[in-house]
C-alpha cells in the first residue's frame, strides 16, 4: 500500500539528531522526499547516508535557523530538488541550561527564544505563502509539555515554548481556510542527545524513575506523532498541541 506522504516534499529543521533525526527517518519511511537542515553537517551527512543507502530521496542543507535567509534559502532549494514544500518540521531547538529566572545571563536568554521561538517563525514565514497560494500543506512545531506549564530553572525554554505554541494556533487561524494545517506536538522527557547532555546520570534515573511509565519517550514515538500530524489522516486537525508524554500531562 502507498505511504500517504509519499512523494511529499518535506523540511525537517534541527533533523541531524534527536526528535529531529527521527523524523527524517520518519518521514522517509513513509516515502517523503525530505530535506534536513541543520547546522551540524556531520551529524546531517549521517543520516543521509544512512537513508540514502536504504533508497530513500533525502539531502541535507547546512542551515542555523537564527537567520532568516538561511531558512528561506533551504525552502528554495527543496523547491529545486523536490518541488513545492509540502510538509515543514520545525524541529531546532535547544534547552538553554538550568538557571533561574534571575540569573540567566542575558546571552542564553537570547539565544534560547532565537533557536527555538524565532527559529520556528522563520520556517512559518518562509513556507506558508506558497502553501496558502496552492491551498495545501502541512506544517507540524516541536513545542514542549513546558509550553504550557511553568518550568523551574528553565524559564527561557518554557517562554520559547509557550510563544511556539502561540505562532502555532495564530497560523493555524490565518491559513485554513487556504487549506494548510498548523499544529504542534508537546512531548514531556525524551531520550535525546539534549537531555542527555543536560542531566547527570544520577538526575536522568530520578526524572525517568518519576515517570508515570518509568521511561521516557524515545525519539521515534514523536516522529510518529509528527507524521500522523502532517498526513491526510489528521485532515481535521488544526491549531492542536497533541502531547507525547506516557501520561505526564494527566497528573
Amino acid at each position: 500500500m502507498t505511504s500517504s506522504l509519499a512523494g511529499k516534499a518535506c523540511i525537517v529543521t534541527g533533523g541531524a539528531s534527536g526528535i529531529g533525526r527521527a523524523c527524517v527517518q520518519v518521514l522517509a519511511a513513509q516515502g517523503a522526499r525530505v530535506v534536513l537542515a541543520d547546522h551540524d553537517q556531520a551529524g546531517a551527512a549521517s543520516v543521509v547516508e544512512e537513508l540514502t543507502a536504504a533508497g530513500h530521496e533525502v539531502l541535507s542543507v547546512r542551515c542555523d535557523v537564527r537567520e532568516l535567509d538561511q531558512v528561506e534559502a533551504v525552502v528554495e532549494q527543496t523547491e529545486e530538488a523536490f518541488g513545492p514544500v509540502d510538509v515543514a518540521i520545525s524541529s531546532a531547538g535547544v534547552l538553554g541550561g538550568w538557571s533561574a529566572l534571575h540569573e540567566v545571563p542575558p546571552a542564553r536568554w537570547h539565544d534560547t527564544l532565537e533557536v527555538n521561538l524565532t527559529g520556528t517563525w522563520h520556517l512559518l514565514r518562509s513556507v506558508l505563502a506558497g502553501m496558502r497560494a496552492r491551498g495545501q500543506g502541512a506544517i507540524v512545531a516541536i513545542a514542549s509539555v513546558a509550553g504550557s506549564r511553568g518550568f523551574p530553572d528553565a524559564g527561557a525554554y518554557a517562554a520559547s515554548k509557550h510563544g511556539v505554541l502561540g505562532l502555532v494556533r495564530t497560523a493555524a487561524l490565518e491559513a485554513i481556510r487556504d487549506g494548510v494545517r498548523v499544529n504542534a506536538v508537546c512531548p514531556g522527557p525524551v531520550e535525546t542527545p539534549m537531555l542527555t547532555e543536560a542531566l547527570g546520570p544520577s538526575e536522568q534515573e530520578a526524572l525517568e524513575q518519576g515517570q508515570p511509565a518509568k521511561r521516557f519517550a524515545r525519539s521515534e514515538e514523536v516522529a510518529n506523532a509528527v507524521a500522523f500530524l502532517a498526513g491526510p489522516g489528521a485532515s481535521g486537525i488544526s491549531g492542536a498541541c497533541l502531547p507525547v508524554d506516557l501520561a505526564l500531562a494527566c497528573r
